[in-house]
């Protein structure tokens, strides 16, 4: 974990501690903004460490507040029990504090998803979700380790100290216990559907697109007469199957036979395995060295990791069909859907003797063609040779569209 990061951190508490303000809030608003900005930084492998040793050091901060606030307990209900105000006093302003506390929230969330969306360029991003919604974020208002940290860092002469920490463990294990006990069920109450799983994979896909046509935009910006093609083509390949990799999971299920990337995947894993074996087989000999093996060894799990996150199966839990709101596409705007055929087949592919992976259909003219992954990639071909520019996913249970010129969902 790099030094800066820490310093960082510790830096606004410091400098916070001299004024009439609050070093924990200082804290957790530099790590918010730290949060936005590292993804940009340099360095993939810098990334990944970072990620790994900062959910080691959250687990490690948040479970010692909570076992520092087990452990002063008893003491501070005996501290409280001989404070001025009085014992029954205090639990009923402990209890009007997690009163107040569940009732600002939706007062605060309400206006905030709905006054937004009164100005017309807001409204036609975001088209206003149903009341549901914010129902549920009010409710999942559960409070943790920020309000027993930032009790805890009232100095110890502060006036009815022990008052304050006892009104946080209320609010906290309040919310807890209540909201987080009786959420599951206000969701199934309110008809909230969970996240569509489908939906997640087409969005990643549409995403993975547009990074992919930057990066192969970059590399014909920096390319140079002297690169051998050889190279150029294999940056291109592997960018662009990685993109079509991401596509390839939505479709028809598994059933109806693997695609590419899944097959692929299967072969690889096998492969994998017994590359690892045989390394493992010449460390036992002792002619390579402990460094030499730790560094193929951690290769192999890395790219087996890879292919585990980018083949993972896809569980489909509502029939209903996938389809994605753009409404800011004219070209999307503009589509109108065409009949689809009953049994729709890539005429194509047909023709070439090959057997296509996903279909797609032309909202202009109705031409039935096969995606990218397939090897005719013929409703790319289509959208190339007439520039119509939308097209329609004719998978079982998708209603997506996909512009070309814009590379947009809808």
């Amino acid at each position: 974990m790099p030094a800066e990061e820490l310093r960082s951190l510790h830096i606004p508490a410091l400098g916070i501690e001299d004024m009439p303000a609050s070093g924990v809030l200082a804290v957790v608003v530099c790590g918010l903004l730290m949060g936005a900005k590292s993804p940009a930084m340099p360095g993939g492998a810098s990334l990944l460490s970072q990620r790994s040793n900062w959910a080691t050091v959250q687990f490690l901060l948040e479970n010692s507040v909570f076992l520092l606030i087990g452990l002063q307990g008893q003491s501070i209900l005996a501290k409280v029990s001989q404070d001025d105000f009085g014992l029954e006093t205090i639990w009923w302003g402990c209890l009007a504090i997690l009163g107040a506390v569940l009732l600002l929230r939706p007062i605060w969330v309400f206006p905030a998803t709905y006054l937004p969306r009164l100005i017309p360029a807001a409204r036609r991003n975001e088209p206003r979700p149903p009341w549901t919604n914010p129902a549920i974020i009010s409710w999942a208002g559960m409070r943790g380790v920020v309000t027993l940290a930032a009790v805890l860092t009232l100095p110890i002469g502060f006036e009815h100290r022990d008052v304050l920490i006892l009104a946080g463990m209320v609010v906290v294990a309040g919310t807890l216990a209540l909201q987080g006990f009786t959420l599951p069920a206000l969701v199934r109450l309110l008809g909230v559907r969970g996240p569509d799983r489908r939906e997640d994979l087409l969005s990643e896909a549409a995403l993975m697109q547009r990074a992919t046509t930057t990066g192969l935009s970059k590399l014909k910006e920096i390319t140079i007469e002297d690169d051998p093609p050889e190279v150029l083509a294999m940056l291109k390949r592997r960018t662009q199957e990685r993109g079509l990799a991401a596509w390839e999971r939505l479709g028809r299920p598994e059933a109806d036979g693997q695609t590419p990337s899944q097959r692929y995947g299967q072969l690889r894993r096998a492969m994998l395995e017994a590359e690892r074996a045989e390394v493992l087989n010449l460390r036992r000999t002792g002619e390579y060295a402990h460094e030499v093996l730790s560094e193929v060894l951690d290769r192999l799990d890395v790219e087996e990791s890879m292919l585990e996150n980018a083949t993972e199966d896809s569980e489909f839990g509502d029939p209903s069909e996938l389809a994605i709101r753009n409404d800011g596409c004219e070209h999307l705007l503009a589509a109108q859907d065409p009949r689809a055929p009953t049994e729709p087949v890539c005429e194509e592919c047909f023709r070439e003797g090959v057997e296509p992976v996903h279909l797609r259909m032309c909202l202009q003219c109705g031409e039935v063609g096969c995606c990218d992954s397939s090897p005719g990639r013929h409703a790319d071909q289509h959208w190339r040779e007439t520039k119509h520019p939308v097209m329609h996913s004719i998978e079982p249970g998708e209603s997506w569209r996909w512009c070309y010129p814009d590379e947009l969902l809808g």
